[in-house]
């Protein structure tokens, strides 16, 4: 085991400022110190990271049918998922641009009510071009968020605290979580709202997709799951595709992934390693899709 060590000097201190003042140099220090933790990462440009994730996502798009559940997540080493509700502290550039590329190519995002508080959905996560490569292949600029609040639990402004929020779809128990909305709960398409509230008496992930389905048309939807939300998926047999970064670190502590009951069996078809860090990518079920030739595992320098 070789063991690289990098000299890491944070930018010095300074008198605190403002409120927002501080915030930024909070992030400006979290922000270099992501850079020591991935120095490689610094070598390529975003636009080759773009290129690369879009080229990937698309390769695995063509190993099965149009109707599709993907869970996009990324862990260290020791199964951790999230720390305060995040993943941003696991994840690299290449990594971000993957899921980028992910949501550009959804129809729509499944994220749980926990993720949805903690992080931070809007359309500032899909640059111009993004936008503009969705638009020109026939749907909206941006996909839709879908979650399930069976608890009326949801904050709806803090899911829509960002500056350009996503559109919410949100499965609800039958009686509507706001007697006093205005909006049709029933209605798939409100103009005059950000939320649409689909009221159910069935609540389960496998009756909200095919609802969702059924009533929106979207089939390509992709998930962001915490460790709750990825768990109900694999016990109840919903996820056709799982896209996993390995981060080469122990996080020691964190939200972690939990453990399925009965969960639909997984097989990865897809391992490629660039750069100490790993992108897996599984399938559902036992057996591989028609014509599948498993590749051997890639090592990339970047």
């Amino acid at each position: 085991m070789v063991i690289i060590l990098f000299e890491h000097r944070p930018p010095p201190l300074e008198p605190l400022g403002t409120g927002g003042q501080i915030v930024k140099r909070a992030r400006a220090i979290v922000d270099h110190a992501h850079g020591a933790i991935w120095p490689y990462d610094q070598r390529v440009s975003p636009a080759e990271h773009a290129d690369w994730a879009r080229a990937r996502v698309a390769r695995m798009l063509q190993l099965g049918g149009p109707e599709r559940v993907v869970a996009v997540l990324v862990s260290s080493l020791d199964g951790v998922v999230a720390m305060d509700g995040q993943s941003r502290a696991l994840s690299s550039d290449r990594d971000r641009a993957l899921i980028g590329a992910w949501r550009e190519a959804a129809d729509a995002l499944l994220v749980g009510v926990p993720t949805l508080t903690a992080e931070l959905y809007g359309g500032g996560l899909f640059p111009a071009e993004a936008r503009a490569r969705r638009v020109l292949a026939g749907t909206t600029p941006t996909p839709p968020i879908v979650t399930v609040d069976r608890s009326g639990s949801l904050d709806v402004d803090v899911a829509l605290r960002a500056r350009e929020p996503l559109d919410l779809i949100a499965y609800v128990p039958a009686d509507p979580p706001d007697p006093t909305d205005p909006t049709d709960p029933t209605d798939p398409a409100p103009t005059d709202r950000r939320v649409r509230w689909v009221p159910s008496d069935e609540l389960s992930l496998a009756a909200v997709l095919r609802d969702v389905r059924t009533r929106f048309g979207y089939r390509l939807i992709v998930a962001e799951p915490g460790p709750k939300l990825l768990r109900a998926l694999r016990e109840e047999h919903q996820l056709s595709d799982i896209s996993l970064t390995v981060a080469p670190i122990f996080a020691d502590q964190g939200a972690r992934m939990e453990a399925a009951t009965g969960a639909q069996p997984l097989r990865a078809v897809d391992v490629e390693t660039i750069d100490a860090i790993t992108f897996v990518h599984m399938l559902a079920g036992d057996r591989p899709p028609a014509g599948f030739e498993r590749p051997a595992a890639g090592v990339g320098a970047g």
